[in-house]
C-alpha cells in the first residue's frame, strides 16, 4: 500500500516503540518487517480479480460454515483476512456486506491511498455478492441489512472513540485497548451470530483459514473470549498488523 504523508510516519515510529518494548525488539527491525508485509498485502488486493487460484486451507470451527443463522464476521486488519476472506465468503455461499470508515477516502488523503482503498472495496464487494457502507455515512443502510439478517463483515480492531455506541477490549501488547463494535447491539437484537476470522498467506498461491467458534452475540463473555484470541494472534505476527501504528489512539481500559 502507498504511504500517506509524514504523520503516518510518525505514527509508524510512535506504534513501533511500544510494539519494540513490549518484545525488545528494535523500532527499525519492526518497521522494515510491517512494510515488507505491506507490500505484500498489497499485491494480494491485486489478486481478488483471481482468486480462485488460490489453495485454501480451513481451521478451527470449520464445521460452521454450514449454520444458516445471520452471521457478524469479526476480523482485525491482519495479514490478507480483506483480501482473500472472499473465498470464505464464496465457501459459505451467501453474500457478504462490510463496514469500512469514510477515513480512508477522505479528500485530504493522496490520491494513491484512496485509489487502493477504493480498488480494495470494489473488489470486495464484487467478490462477495454484497455491499460495502461507509460507517458513519450509511448508518440506515446498515441497520436495514441487520434487519434483513444479511452477513456482515467487520472490523474488531478500530480504536474506540468517545462516541462509540458499544465498547469491548482487546488485550494488546502490555495493555487493554478499547474498541469499537458499533452494530453490535443491533446484531444482538436481530439474533446473529459472531465469528472471528483471520486469513494468512503462506505462500505460492496457499493461504489458510483460522475461523473462531460460532457464539451468540448476546453472550459478551464468549465474544471477549475470542477477541482475547484474536489479540493473541495479532501479537504473535506484530508486523503485519495493518493499524498498528495507531496503537497510541486506543484509549486504555483499568
Amino acid at each position: 500500500m502507498p504511504f500517506p504523508n509524514a504523520d503516518y510516519w510518525s505514527r509508524l515510529h510512535h506504534g513501533a516503540q511500544e510494539i519494540a518494548r513490549f518484545y525488545q525488539r528494535s523500532e527499525e527491525e519492526i518497521i522494515g518487517a510491517h512494510l515488507h508485509a505491506e507490500t505484500v498485502n498489497t499485491a494480494l488486493v491485486e489478486c481478488m480479480t483471481r482468486l480462485q487460484d488460490f489453495a485454501m486451507e480451513y481451521v478451527g470451527a470449520v464445521e460452521t460454515l454450514d449454520d444458516p443463522a445471520p452471521r457478524l464476521w469479526l476480523f482485525a486488519h491482519i495479514d490478507a483476512t480483506i483480501a482473500l476472506f472472499p473465498q470464505v465468503a464464496a465457501k459459505r455461499r451467501v453474500p457478504v456486506d462490510a463496514v469500512m470508515t469514510q477515513a480512508v477516502i477522505d479528500p485530504i488523503l493522496p490520491q494513491p491511498i484512496v485509489r487502493f482503498f477504493n480498488r480494495r472495496a470494489q473488489r470486495f464487494a464484487a467478490y462477495t455478492g454484497g455491499k460495502v457502507f461507509l460507517a458513519e455515512r450509511h448508518g440506515r443502510a446498515i441497520f436495514q441489512a441487520l434487519a434483513q439478517r444479511r452477513d456482515m463483515f467487520l472490523a474488531l480492531d478500530m480504536p474506540a472513540t468517545p462516541a462509540s455506541r458499544f465498547a469491548l477490549h482487546l488485550p494488546l501488547f502490555g495493555a487493554r485497548r478499547a474498541v469499537a463494535i458499533g452494530v453490535l447491539p443491533w446484531a444482538q437484537r436481530y439474533g446473529y451470530k459472531v465469528q472471528t476470522v483471520s486469513v494468512h498467506y503462506l505462500g505460492r498461491g496457499c493461504a489458510r483459514v483460522v475461523l473462531g467458534e460460532l457464539v451468540d452475540a448476546r453472550n459478551l463473555d464468549q465474544l471477549q473470549s475470542e477477541l482475547n484470541t484474536m489479540a493473541a494472534r495479532i501479537e504473535s505476527m506484530p508486523e503485519k498488523w495493518e493499524l498498528y501504528e495507531q496503537l497510541p489512539a486506543y484509549p486504555l481500559v483499568p
